[in-house]
């Protein structure tokens, strides 16, 4: 037999990959999630709020 016909375990856990217990695992922490775009926001609003425009426009 051919070493490369051999599966490794590698090869197998990746084609078994099972996205719903993945999906389940992570769920867990849902608020991290929430907090983490919510404290983006006012990051960005902030920066942007404080920053000065580099083009502006005029009609």
């Amino acid at each position: 037999m051919n070493e490369s016909n051999k599966k490794t375990g590698n090869d197998l856990e990746e084609r078994n990959f099972d996205f719903k217990r993945f999906f389940i695992r992570y769920l867990r922490y849902w608020y991290v999630f929430v907090i983490s775009i919510v404290l983006a926001f006012f990051i960005a609003r902030y920066y942007n709020w404080y920053t000065s425009p580099i083009y502006k426009s005029s009609c």
